[in-house]
């Protein structure tokens, strides 16, 4: 079985379009309030605009 890398875009897609995040990332709501993940977690989601997180976290670095 061979295997390659997975290509990381430069670019994101437009808001709206509907995309796959996978990842070992935190799963409880309080930084360090967890063991890490063992299995990679996935999520079905989509772009939004970044005025919109902006609006709900307060900034995003440019």
């Amino acid at each position: 079985m061979s295997h390659a890398l997975a290509p990381i875009p430069t670019t994101s897609g437009a808001v709206g379009t509907a995309t796959r995040i996978i990842g070992w990332g935190q799963t409880c709501p309080t930084r360090g309030c967890g063991s890490a993940p063992t299995v990679a977690y996935e999520l079905d989601t989509s772009i939004v605009a970044r005025s919109w997180i902006n609006s709900q976290v307060g900034g995003l670095p440019s």
